[in-house]
């Protein structure tokens, strides 16, 4: 019998070894597959952690606050504010109705404005209007007005406008950026956008704006959630909770109610990613934007004034679901889990 050497032997053992281990890897891999999910899976949020800012003449609100949102089924039933000093609280009642989707917010007061939305949705889950009560003054609690927000769209169903309408614009509590978007790129989100020209901007504020922005593919986040976060940095979110944006942008320091908590139009939104007003679901997310700020002069012609530009790094943890991007930390799940 030939003799076999010791090292030879060895390394036959190793190789044996090796083969039965991959086997084993690839079995486990079968029966325990990995769980991926698909990018356009349609996702719903939970919760929204953000910083908010102080009002001046209030007591300073929380640093970091905590929107949670309550779901009955398929559908969002509720909104809950959360702070550390007072706990969860009550906040946005939602009701869902034959003609559309209203919103109570529970906080209401006199130096609160916003008090109540009407949103209507179309059979292709697209936002047509929105109609939005607020107080007409500060501390004024009894009398409200109403804006209705008109959203257009091209005959290909691509967005064009989301703004006011003049005609249904009477008070100067809810004075949203009427944004007109003037081109889309080439993946079909939009590249420039427009603050349009309007009596408020004119008379009050002196200033108008143009948008440019750009975005990154970040396929690790699904689709839903892109578009809903493209929705608020684009300036396309106008559910009547009043931040205003345009006071910051011109750097004017003028005192205004604004939300009870400081949050933006995402309040709302975050909790219907089935019903859109730019898209249903975004291949990119937006990254950067520009403000080019243009002031009007003595003849009321328009004068470049500066440029703001904001970056709008993210990070995502896959396995967490969260996703934190322009100061908010988002809790999200997907629909085909429950």
């Amino acid at each position: 019998m030939k003799k076999i050497h010791k090292p030879y032997l060895i390394s036959v053992m190793v190789f044996l070894t090796v083969i039965v281990g991959c086997k084993k890897d690839v079995h486990q891999n079968i029966i325990n597959p990995p769980k991926v999910y698909n990018e356009n899976a349609d996702i719903r949020v939970l919760k929204v952690q953000f910083k908010g800012k102080g009002i001046t003449g209030r007591p300073p609100l929380p640093p970091e606050r905590i929107i949670n949102y309550q779901y009955d089924k398929d559908n969002l039933k509720k909104i809950k504010l959360e702070l550390p000093t007072k706990g969860v609280m009550d906040y946005v009642n939602i009701v869902y109705g034959e003609h559309g989707i209203e919103f109570y917010n529970r906080q209401k007061a006199g130096d609160v404005g916003w008090e109540y939305t009407h949103v209507n949705i179309n059979d292709r889950n697209q936002v047509e209007d929105i109609k939005i009560w607020t107080p007409v003054l500060p501390h004024v609690v009894h009398y409200t007005t109403e804006a209705k927000i008109h959203i257009e769209r091209d005959k290909d169903g691509m967005l064009r406008r989301v703004g006011i309408l003049r005609e249904h614009y009477d008070n100067d509590t809810y004075a949203p950026i009427n944004t007109h978007i003037s081109s889309y790129n080439t993946y079909g989100l939009p590249e420039k956008s427009v603050a349009e020209k309007t009596w408020y901007f004119t008379a009050v504020l002196n200033h108008t704006f143009d948008f440019e922005f750009e975005y990154v593919r970040a396929e690790d986040i699904p689709s839903q959630l892109k578009r809903l976060v493209n929705e608020e940095l684009l300036y396309l979110n106008r559910y009547g909770v009043i931040n205003f944006e345009e006071y910051k942008i011109a750097g004017i320091n003028i005192w205004h109610p604004l939300s009870v908590s400081g949050e933006g139009n995402w309040l709302v939104s975050f909790g219907l990613p089935q019903y859109h007003i730019l898209e249903d679901k975004s291949s990119y997310i937006v990254s950067k934007r520009n403000t080019i700020i243009y002031k009007y002069n003595e003849v009321g012609e328009k004068e470049y004034e500066r440029t703001i530009v904001e970056d709008f790094p993210y990070k995502h943890d896959a396995e967490a679901k969260t996703l934190e991007i322009a100061g908010l930390k988002i809790w999200y799940e997907y629909v085909e889990e429950k």
